[in-house]
């Protein structure tokens, strides 16, 4: 089982998916308007989706090709992103990589069964996108006062105050999130152990089933088989008796023959002797 698993956390799809989530906890989406944070809100889900799909699905059912290909739309993706932060414009979140996660999408169906939680991987999304904005704001707060150091002490201390107050409010986000993803993880688990049991059921059943038909199936070929070798010895006996009446009725007229061929000789011998 390890060595499937290795295969999934080492595969194109959970390194890319993995990578672009880490550049996506780097934004602040109160940064961006409404329609840019709608668009990295979507390239978040997909990522999650993924990344769920891979965590909680058997890593033996899962399709490799399905892995090298997200593992590629990934890398445009993460590539597109940079671009738009790079300044090179609006198209390469808003179309390119929009276009990458459709066909991220179009492959996540295919990599293998799993549990389908969206209201998990939304709650997920949004936790995240939440300690995000946290520990981009207390950044800020950070270099507000690391840049003011001349300022009075009481200024300081406010801002140092308030530093705390959001580092405190991300540990608990971050508390709650550890928290969730346990119960996910658990209850995927549980899911994926019922989902194989039925999957173990069902093929026992299948081969329960294929034994009989084959039992069935030899039975009815040795009762065809013991009925045409009835038939073939009734028809080999008459066949014989047929020969051996054929036999004697050939013998008989043998012998009347080699009768009435002695009677014809003693007939001429004696014709021949009244003669002489």
């Amino acid at each position: 089982m390890e060595e499937w698993s290795d295969r999934v956390k080492s595969s194109p799809a959970y390194q890319k998916a993995t990578e672009l989530r880490a550049l996506l906890d780097t934004l602040n989406p109160n940064d961006y308007a409404a329609d840019i944070r709608n668009h990295l809100e979507r390239i978040e889900l997909v990522v999650e989706s993924v990344l769920d799909r891979l965590e909680n699905s058997d890593p033996r059912l899962v399709n490799p090709a399905a892995l090298n290909n997200i593992g590629s739309y990934l890398a445009n993706a993460i590539s597109n992103v940079n671009y738009w932060l790079n300044g090179s414009g609006e198209t390469y979140l808003v179309s390119s990589a929009q276009s990458d996660m459709d066909n991220v999408l179009s492959q996540l169906m295919i990599i293998g069964p799993s549990q389908d939680t969206p209201e998990a991987r939304e709650s997920i999304a949004k936790l995240r996108r939440s300690v995000a904005g946290h520990t981009t704001a207390v950044d800020k707060l950070i270099k507000q006062i690391e840049a003011k150091g001349s300022v009075a002490d009481e200024t300081i201390d406010q801002k140092v105050t308030e530093a705390q107050a959001e580092f405190t409010r991300l540990q608990k986000e971050v508390t709650d999130l550890d928290t969730e993803l346990t119960e996910i993880k658990n209850t995927g688990a549980q899911v994926n152990t019922e989902q194989q049991k039925a999957y173990t059921k069902a093929e026992a059943d299948r081969t329960a089933e294929f034994a009989k038909l084959l039992s069935d199936k030899q039975k009815e070929l040795d009762e065809a088989l013991k009925t045409h070798n009835k038939t073939a010895a009734e028809a080999i006996e008459t066949i014989r008796k047929s020969v051996e009446d054929d036999e004697q009725k050939a013998s008989d007229a043998r012998q009347r023959i080699e009768e009435i061929l002695g009677i014809v000789g003693e007939d001429a011998l004696v014709t021949d002797y009244a003669k002489s």
